[in-house]
């Protein structure tokens, strides 16, 4: 899209809700359209005005959501490659000869 802008080929850019083209820093993205001349509409029906502390909260908040899902798929993932490891390892134990038969039967 930013592209399409750069180009002069996109005028207009509708979205339903601002969070859907960014979670955080609308309003920069509202600049650089703005200053390639689209116009960028907002579908949601919002019409209350945030004052800058509560979009400043809402844009931590997105960042902190981000970051944490970030960091649950990495433990996520951590935990899947030590689970196999343990699944494997189990395995090998089970394909040990049992040493207390061994023992009874000599």
């Amino acid at each position: 899209m930013m592209k399409l802008a750069q180009e002069g080929l996109l005028s207009d850019l509708a979205i339903r809700y601002r969070d859907r083209l960014t979670r955080f820093g609308f309003h920069y993205l509202q600049t650089f359209f703005e200053s390639h001349q689209v116009t960028l509409h907002i579908l949601d029906g919002q019409t209350d005005e945030k004052s800058v502390q509560e979009e400043l909260v809402e844009d931590l908040i997105a960042i902190i959501t981000s970051f944490s899902g970030k960091l649950y798929g990495i433990r996520s993932q951590k935990n899947k490659i030590v689970e196999e490891k343990v699944k494997g390892v189990l395995e090998d134990v089970a394909n040990l000869p049992n040493e207390a038969n061994e023992h009874s039967t000599t």
